[in-house]
């Protein structure tokens, strides 16, 4: 399977971070040193990628399905989020989260997250490995 462009979000990364998870779940996971380095922080629902600061301008995350292709970077998360409302937020951590994308079921999705440069990243990637919509449309867009 190709890798599909679900959706892609500019996001102003304040404090040098972009939030990922649940809608419905706005706690935000603690940072320590070894998280840090890694890139990502993680809970059960809420990913908190490192990224370029905020007056570098807009970071650019792409919401992908299928196999993961190379370019997309340093992979920093490779896990579980746990998407109960059925709606993915992807945002700054200081806003009231937004909703970006309604998924087909609640529950656990196994996601990779890939960042490109770590730690000051201004591309993320997170592709959602078990997604599969038979309403989404499959167009030419979508597989680059």
């Amino acid at each position: 399977m190709t890798s599909r462009l679900l959706a892609r979000v500019p996001v102003i990364p304040f404090y040098n971070q972009v939030s990922i998870g649940d809608y419905k779940d706005t706690a935000v996971p603690d940072w320590d040193s070894a998280s840090f380095d890694a890139g990502v922080s993680s809970s059960e629902t809420r990913l908190l990628i490192v990224t370029c600061n905020d007056q570098d301008g807009y970071v650019i995350v792409d919401i992908r399905d299928g196999e993961p292709k190379a370019g997309y970077g340093k992979m920093v998360f490779n896990g579980t989020l746990r998407i109960d409302s059925q709606t993915l937020t992807i945002g700054p951590v200081t806003a009231d989260p937004s909703r970006v994308m309604f998924l087909p079921r609640p529950g656990g999705w196994n996601i990779r997250v890939y960042v490109d440069p770590l730690r000051r990243a201004r591309h993320v990637t997170v592709l959602l490995e078990d997604y599969d919509d038979p309403d989404m449309p499959n167009v030419s867009w979508m597989n680059s």
